[in-house]
Parts: C-alpha cells; structure tokens; sequence
C-alpha cells in the first residue's frame, strides 16, 4: 500500500464505487506511521457483488473469496489503492473498437478499465464528431 503523507495526523474519507451498486464509505485514519480502515455500509450484496466482479475480471473463485475476508476485516483493497502502474500483471483485450484492460493487484484484486477508440467510430453524417468513451470497472 501506498504510504500517506506524513505531514500530520489526518482523517480521509473515500468513496468506492461499484458498477450498478450503491457508494460505499470507507474511512481512512493516520496515526503515527499506523493506519487503520474503517469500513462502514456494506451489505452482503455489496459482498456478493464485488466477489461477482472480482470473478468476472479473472479473480479465481478462492482468491475473491480472500479478498471478500480482507473487506470484511476493514482492510483496503490494493485495486481500489494502487495505481495501474503497480499491478503485477496487466491483461489487454481489444474486441473491434473497445479495448479493455485488467490490472491485476499484489493481494489478487483486479480493477478494468475499458475504452472505445473514437477514430474507428463510423459515423452516418458527414462533419458530426464522435467521442470515445472510457469506462473505469474497479470495485
């Protein structure tokens, strides 16, 4: 995990957001060279739901079960923490004009990003502009 600034003591509130679920708050608090997550709000739907995403982004059934027992002890994911550039390993699929990539996490988690090229985009009238869309799938 990333270490936060170590300026002074601080309290970080976040959201993590899931594809079609509610905002979930966790809270972050520093101390000292300390952290400990708060985790407030999740339901065992949202539980399932992010067990279900985790799975269909490549995470075995086992491991998302892990990561599942990892929330409910307050920890943080190292999807929802880490920056892509951190990843393990990165699995890029291009499907005709949408290209999708997963990042894989030290602790198993996966976060997808997808994106549609807006240059092979065909458009009917002549002048109209198109624009790519890109679509961040962590938990």
């Amino acid at each position: 995990m990333r270490k936060l600034t170590k300026l002074l003591p601080l309290t970080i509130v976040f959201g993590l957001a899931f594809s079609s679920a509610n905002i979930i708050k966790a809270e972050v608090v520093q101390t000292n060279e300390t952290e400990h997550h708060e985790v407030s709000g999740y339901t065992q739907e949202d539980y399932d739901l992010i067990k279900r995403r985790q799975i269909e982004m490549g995470v075995t059934p086992e491991k998302a079960e892990e990561l599942i027992a990892k929330l409910k002890n307050g920890e943080v994911l190292d999807a929802d923490v880490l920056s892509p550039e951190e990843a393990v390993n990165t699995v890029k699929v291009v499907n005709g004009d949408t290209t999708t990539i997963t990042y894989f996490f030290p602790d198993g988690s996966a976060a997808q990003t997808e994106f549609t090229d807006p240059s092979t985009t065909n458009s009917i009238s002549k002048g109209s502009k198109s624009k790519g869309i890109i679509l961040p799938q962590s938990i």
